[in-house]
């Protein structure tokens, strides 16, 4: 069984890094004073908070997804447990997703029926949806690197 997983620290470093402060402009901009959310509208403070609680589950992990020490260390005692906490994450991710892209749907609707309304909706919520999606990619592709891939716990540490 691997151990570390130096590789997928890596990685998850890396791509993690990259669109992390996009995390906080967007959750900023979900906002009700953001000038993008109105809270007299139905469907931003249903799907506002939604897609913000999303962005929240995210920052909340990627302390733990930015591995900048080797394995073993307080949060994992082999790569087989960040392997769970990642499998875990995606999980966790896609549901909230589910929920916040059931929105676009439902602002078109919305806009047929009252056509002072928006079809779309506000571009922080769109954008949380890509930033989501980014997140959950690179998780998938560090879950199939050859570091966590097969990895499995041995009989004994079952």
């Amino acid at each position: 069984m691997n151990i570390d997983a130096p590789e997928v620290r890596s990685y998850l470093n890396r791509a993690f890094a990259a669109n992390y402060s996009d995390i906080f402009t967007v959750s900023r901009d979900l906002g009700w004073n953001s000038g993008y959310i109105s809270y007299d509208d139905d469907l931003d403070r249903v799907f506002a908070p939604e897609a913000k609680d999303a962005l929240n589950a995210i920052k909340g992990n990627i302390g733990e997804q930015f591995i900048l020490t080797p394995i073993p260390n307080r949060r994992y005692k082999n790569a087989y447990e960040l392997k769970i906490h990642l499998e875990w994450f995606v999980s966790h991710l896609k549901a909230k997703l589910q929920n916040i892209h059931s929105c676009s749907e439902k602002y078109k609707v919305r806009s047929q029926k009252q056509p002072h309304y928006s079809e779309v909706p506000p571009k922080p919520i769109s954008r949380a949806i890509d930033l989501i999606e980014g997140y959950i990619s690179s998780s998938n592709t560090a879950l199939t690197m050859p570091e966590l891939k097969d990895c499995m716990l041995d009989k004994e540490e079952k």
